[in-house]
């Protein structure tokens, strides 16, 4: 799964459905013995909760799993209908501690239950199934063969969890999807959902002729069944349940195939016109071909579809065979480099999957930092690799490496490798560690290891294990087998602690008998501030940074390669060689560290930091000194004044852009929230001037152009500014060269709508020339950005996130967009008024709201001033609600940590990161 920006989620009306299974009337349909429907309370789309004791013991009950499964979809209805046979082996000695079998099944309505041919009355459903699963009782199982058949019918998702169902607002047509990870199969057919009880799916759907289905598997057959079509799809190889997928619609089609392998490309109708296939089918076919190769291992499955579904919450599911993508990948406008090499790592991202986590999966949820560590990083290695696009160590830095640092500046940092309880701890272990921290250090394994026996390690692991699930343990011992190597210290070290390490370099030269500056010492300090105070094995490059004669920064020879742990190490390799202007000890970025610059070193950077040729370094550079800000160890105002001068040369556009957002982002610390009171209005005044000025001169169409023009529009502060945006995005001014779509000129009302009321004629138009479901999305953040415009009272809000109060206006799938815009740290008055409802909606929020929902109303919702007192009244409702769902609890401590953060450096302290304060439990 691709979790860069979210995480999301059929048919006929099920009475028909039902009709005909109790008359016998559909192929294969059990009989129900008259039996009514026992049916689950009402449900939302939130599956319950497996803990990690359940399925360790059903693991141990049973094993050779398959499914038959058979959907009916049609394009009315709020729920879809079923039918599932199991077939699964009893294993001997099956219930020592549980006399019963568990099989999930959250919020359905079953019509008829048999079990081994013996039907279940309705009373005896009733008694065993509480709404989120079934208990089959030991005497009603026999060792070895049973056979399980259940019909059923089970509501539409509407929070984008199971299987979700979307009627497009331009042209009425319906489609349907599923997104299942980490525990939502269970919100589609009834089973054992979990990811180590591998099981073959054969699946049947029955829909309108005019729609196609996709699943997980080719298309074995199609037959007409009255005026419908009924998809039989071969049968797959052992996959788990989490990776089963189904979407059904009208889709627009595109194939081709890469040796022989089909590809397939869909999107709903009306958004066809923005997918460039040609681009998508590219970059897909060079990322099979080099993972082939680069695992010794081919493709492991018989297709390989791309499908963009609408409202997910997520950037992209790895379902087998059958990968699913948000829509945001779908540009409406000309995307920017980054954004391209963005969409090609998402898709070589997911690629990866089909290898690391679907031929070989995770046993728990414990292992998931692997199975998407794993995925990052190799995406990064393919985009570089195959060329596909440039500067892919770069963006690896500034998206996953800087996430990753910030992750771990939290109190609620945890190991790579860390114990999950149950599947609502595994969602909220969905972040920079599980994704960022764990590719980073993937990143130096793989330098350690070297190329040669990575790769030859992988072979083995694919070859041994495929079908097959797995530890961290299993995939260690491989490659330690293969490099004859033991890494049980490196495993330790890097996968079962928290924090990082800081590298300190520590410089002295002296003139040699010719006079000339020489190195006399080069070490390398190692620390570790963070909670565990653990000092690890390092592989890093060391770049001596030297000053030619027009002033430019570079490496007059090569970095020097260094391997150590403990406490310091002397670099006796650069003992002699010329005295630098700056040392930087993690060139490449081979290493997951902070840096301490020499004192030279630190003073090369901070005034002749755009003189460094090398664009990484340059962006390693700029990150340290941000952190130094952040540390309270370097005034924001100073950065700030530097800053302005580094951004006038500037044309990297990963850096630029970077940068722009260190000065200037509501959404996380920067200068402009740094600041206060008339030193924030004239700053903000004047980067906005700066911006507007760069973006006329810029060269017309270009990234740069863009950069520049967002910059200008996150930091609008006057009505005279959003005056000059309104402008824009009616189309009544325009700036030379700058292609304002439709997804701009939504960002540009936004941005304008937190500072001034919007002409409502403006607004009507805008809606009127975008009547898309992105469309929608965007009026629900322009309303939400302006008090002066018609969004739910801020009192209804809460209600809105647990999904109790039912608003057509305000989708639950659209809502997350929302808050995202609601509050602007600019506007006090607004964050004042909110605050006190935003606490007395927690506890409904914490009760009754969706999973995907908590992070949503704790961080977008949150009444962020850089205050103490808010982060104090946090913390002492996390105090009075120890049993809030984990994701929450860990979304509001960060909040309040940050608080506290902001707080300390505006009051021109230094901040104790990693401390585990109190306060910030």
């Amino acid at each position: 799964m691709s979790n860069l920006s979210l995480r999301s989620f059929a048919v006929r009306s099920a009475l028909p459905l039902i009709t005909c299974l109790l008359a016998n009337g559909c192929a294969s349909s059990p009989s129900s013995n008259g039996a009514p429907r026992v049916s689950a309370d009402a449900h939302t789309g939130k599956s319950s909760i497996l803990p990690r004791e359940a399925a360790m013991y059903r693991s141990r009950q049973v094993h050779k799993v398959t499914y038959q499964l058979w959907f009916g979809v049609d394009e009315t209805g709020t729920e879809f209908g079923g039918r599932t046979k199991i077939l699964f082996d009893l294993r001997e000695n099956a219930f020592q501690n549980v006399k019963k079998l568990r099989v999930d099944f959250t919020g359905g309505q079953i019509s008829s239950f048999v079990l081994n041919g013996n039907p279940w009355d309705a009373e005896k459903v009733k008694d065993r199934y509480n709404g989120e699963w079934i208990e089959i009782p030991k005497g009603d199982l026999a060792v070895g063969q049973n056979k399980l058949e259940i019909a059923y019918s089970h509501p539409y998702s509407q929070t984008g969890d199971g299987l979700y169902r979307f009627k497009d607002p331009e042209d009425g047509k319906v489609y349907l999807r599923t997104d299942l990870e980490p525990y939502g199969a269970n919100l589609v057919f009834p089973g054992f959902d979990q990811p180590d009880l591998k099981a073959s799916f054969e699946v049947t759907v029955e829909a309108p002729t005019e729609w196609t289905i996709i699943a997980n598997m080719p298309v074995r057959e199609k037959t007409k069944v009255d005026s419908r079509l009924s998809w039989q799809f071969a049968p797959s190889p052992q996959m788990s349940t989490y990776l089963f997928a189904l979407c059904a619609g009208p889709w627009k089609e595109w194939k081709t195939d890469a040796e022989g392998l089909p590809l397939g490309l869909y999107a709903r109708q009306s958004l066809a016109k923005y997918v460039d296939a040609n681009e998508w089918f590219r970059v897909t076919k060079k990322g099979l071909e080099f993972y082939a190769d680069f695992f010794g291992y081919p493709y492991p499955y018989a297709k390989y579809d791309q499908i963009l579904i609408p409202d997910m919450n997520a950037g992209a599911m790895e379902n087998i065979g059958a990968v699913t993508f948000s829509e945001r990948h779908a540009f409406r406008g000309p995307p920017t480099e980054d954004e391209r090499r963005n969409h090609a790592d998402t898709i070589l991202h997911e690629m990866a999957h089909m290898w690391f986590g679907d031929l070989v999966t995770m046993r728990w949820w414990n292992g998931l930092w692997l199975n998407e560590s794993f995925a990052t990083y190799m995406a990064s290695v393919a985009t570089e690799r195959t060329k596909v696009f440039s500067g892919a160590p770069q963006a690896f830095f500034a998206g996953m490496k800087k996430w990753a640092y910030s992750e771990d500046q939290f109190p609620t940092t945890h190991p790579i490798e860390v114990s999950v309880s149950d599947t609502d701890q595994a969602m909220a272990n969905f972040d920079g560690i599980t994704y960022g921290k764990g590719a980073s250090a993937l990143k130096q394994f793989h330098s350690l290891m070297g190329d040669e026996d990575f790769q030859e390690g992988l072979h083995r692991y694919f070859s041994r294990f495929a079908n097959r699930n797995t530890s961290l343990a299993d995939f260690m011992n491989v490659m330690g087998q293969t490099s004859d190597r033991a890494l049980g210290n490196w495993t330790k070290s890097w996968l079962q602690t928290t924090g990082y390490n800081t590298i300190t370099v520590d410089l002295a030269c002296a003139p040699d008998e010719r006079g000339r500056d020489k190195i006399t010492k080069l070490d390398l300090i190692q620390s570790a501030p963070g909670t565990g105070n653990v000092l690890r094995p390092h592989q890093m490059q060391i770049g001596l940074y030297h000053k030619d004669p027009n002033g430019r920064l570079s490496r007059t020879e090569k970095e020097i390669s260094v391997a150590f742990e403990g406490e310091r190490y002397s670099v006796e390799e650069a003992v002699g060689k010329k005295c630098p202007d700056l040392v930087f000890p993690n060139e490449g970025d081979f290493d997951y560290a902070m840096t301490n610059l020499d004192p030279k070193s630190l003073e090369t950077a901070k005034t002749s930091l755009a003189r460094v040729a090398d664009p990484l370094t340059r962006h390693q550079l700029v990150f340290t000194l941000w952190e130094m800000v952040k540390a309270g160890t370097w005034k924001v105002d100073e950065f700030a004044s530097a800053a302005h001068g580094w951004l006038a040369s500037e044309t990297n556009k990963t850096l630029l852009d970077d940068l722009t957002q260190m000065l200037e982002n509501p959404r996380r610390l920067s200068v402009a929230k740094l600041l206060t009171g008339e030193a924030r209005a004239k700053f903000r005044a004047e980067i906005h001037a700066f911006a507007r000025r760069k973006a006329e001169v810029a060269s017309p169409g270009s990234d740069l152009q863009r950069i520049w023009y967002r910059l200008a529009l996150r930091s609008i502060s006057t009505p005279e500014a959003a005056d000059w945006a309104v402008k824009l995005a009616a189309r009544k001014a325009k700036i030379s060269g700058l292609k304002m779509d439709v997804d701009l000129r939504w960002e540009t009302l936004i941005a304008a709508a937190a500072v001034k009321a919007i002409d409502p004629e403006v607004v009507a138009a805008m809606a009127k020339d975008d009547p898309s479901s992105e469309g929608e999305s965007h009026l629900l953040e322009l309303k939400a950005a302006s008090p002066d415009l018609a969004f739910p009272d801020s009192a209804e809000l809460p209600a809105l996130f647990t999904l109790e109060k039912s608003d057509p206006a305000v989708p639950p799938t659209k809502l997350k967009r929302a808050a995202g815009t609601y509050l602007h740290y600019a506007n006090a008055e607004r964050i004042a008024a909110w605050r006190p409802k935003f606490f007395a909606g927690l506890d409904a929020v914490a009760t009754k709201a969706d999973d995907m929902y908590f992070r949503s109303y704790a961080q977008g919702l949150y009444p962020s001033s850089c205050a103490v007192d808010v982060a104090d009244q946090t913390t002492a409702w996390l105090a009075s609600h120890a049993k809030a769902p984990p994701p929450l609890r860990i979304a509001l401590q960060k909040m309040a940590y940050l608080e506290r953060w902001c707080a300390a450096i505006r009051a021109g302290q230094s901040f104790p990161l990693w401390t585990k304060l109190a306060t910030a439990k």
